[in-house]
């Protein structure tokens, strides 16, 4: 991998998107240095500067796509944005892939590509690409809708008897390994095995609903920005790695919320909601201010906490 060329990639992406879907270069190094699912390399599409990524035969072993190529940062393609997505796609045939991808699945340094950069997604589109959106929503964990909705919440599980709590014990960790490998195997399995190998990973926690007789119902993983040292090093959660807000400083009172799943068996029974309001609650008891739930696109399960819509984001792909 040729990482001197990568920062290049890096400063073409910020020039072109400005502060409010910045990269920061200790993000880019980390994944260059530490992530060991997916190779990084820089490679010029068209002329534009860009950042692809491939399974390592260690993510291959773990699950990720072996045939997939993914598209993660970019220069500026204004002007060039057909010819751009042609190369990108005659690059991954020349490669042998099955499918491209721009944003998509967990290997990307935001979820896809702004919405504002409609022309480059047509062109994709041109090119017979998938799209779907996705959202980062931001709130106050104390406005009245979010109170109310966490009080509702809270007495629903006092009626069935239901709680959420951080993980305490082994059993507890080995309880949310079985139940992420039943529920959802894939992306979110694969992540909760990784933060479980490093020491550089407290920087989030997870918490489990159980049920009156303590079966596992649902799992949610909570970051609050002030519950570790600010540093150069390490894996950072999601939407921390972003202001939440434009033109808004970072605050150690900053949190994000994500994944967060039920049992397949629970869903449309309430049981996401109490989920939803028993994590918000925990991010009250934490000190936490404003929260921002990042690369969605469940609207419905969101919009009633009344949180406003910061970004958005267009993901592209497409089998080959």
């Amino acid at each position: 991998m040729d990482q001197l060329s990568c920062p290049e990639v890096l400063r073409a992406w910020n020039v072109c998107h400005g502060a409010f879907y910045r990269v920061s270069e200790e993000d880019l190094a980390w994944n260059l240095a530490e992530q060991k699912l997916v190779r990084y390399w820089r490679e010029d599409l068209a002329g534009v500067p860009a950042l692809l990524a491939e399974a390592t035969p260690e993510g291959a072993r773990r699950g990720v796509l072996e045939k997939g190529i993914w598209v993660s940062l970019y220069g500026d393609v204004r002007g060039r944005e057909l010819v751009f997505a042609r190369a990108a796609e005659e690059l991954a045939l020349t490669l042998g892939k099955t499918r491209l991808a721009v944003g998509s699945d967990e290997f990307h340094f935001l979820p896809g590509i702004p919405l504002e950069e409609e022309q480059l997604a047509n062109a994709f589109r041109a090119c017979g690409f998938n799209a779907a959106d996705c959202a980062d929503y931001v709130g106050s964990v104390e406005s009245e809708g979010c109170t109310a909705y966490i009080r509702e919440a809270a007495r629903e599980a006092l009626k069935r008897g239901w709680n959420l709590h951080g993980l305490r014990s082994e059993g507890d960790r080995a309880d949310l390994s079985a139940f992420l490998l039943r529920e959802f195997p894939g992306r979110w399995s694969r992540e909760w095995e990784l933060w479980q190998e490093r020491n550089d990973s407290a920087r989030g926690f997870w918490n489990l609903l159980r049920d009156e007789h303590g079966k596992v119902l649902g799992f949610s993983r909570l970051a609050v920005r002030g519950r570790y040292p600010e540093s150069s090093l390490g894996w950072t959660p999601g939407a921390l790695r972003l202001p939440l807000g434009a033109m808004r400083a970072r605050e150690n009172t900053d949190s994000c919320l994500g994944p967060i799943g039920i049992s397949k068996n629970e869903r449309g029974r309430g049981a996401g909601k109490i989920l939803l309001g028993l994590s918000l609650h925990e991010f009250s008891l934490q000190g936490a201010k404003l929260t921002c739930i990042d690369w969605t696109s469940a609207y419905n399960y969101y919009s009633p906490l009344g949180f406003e819509i910061v970004r958005r984001y267009l993901t592209l792909w497409k089998g080959l």
